[in-house]
């Protein structure tokens, strides 16, 4: 059950932690920038494996502070 007293609290830890999901979303943006070298076909699955580790990173971060896009 959801009573009016536990959703004021969850909307003022929402604001208390507004500055952090800023900064945490401000990093998984830079996350998201970084960008992979061309590489001989010899590191090719290191790159790959490289953005499937950082497009987890930015996912993990979006979904833990509950961005929707």
């Amino acid at each position: 059950m959801n009573t009016a007293v536990e959703t004021i609290g969850a909307r003022e830890r929402q604001e208390r932690l507004r500055p952090d999901r800023e900064k945490l979303l401000a990093v998984a943006d830079a996350v998201e920038a970084i960008g992979m070298p061309p590489v001989s076909s010899d590191l090719s699955r290191v790159v790959n494996a490289m953005q499937q580790a950082l497009e987890i990173c930015s996912k993990t971060i979006r979904k833990a502070v509950g961005d929707q896009s």
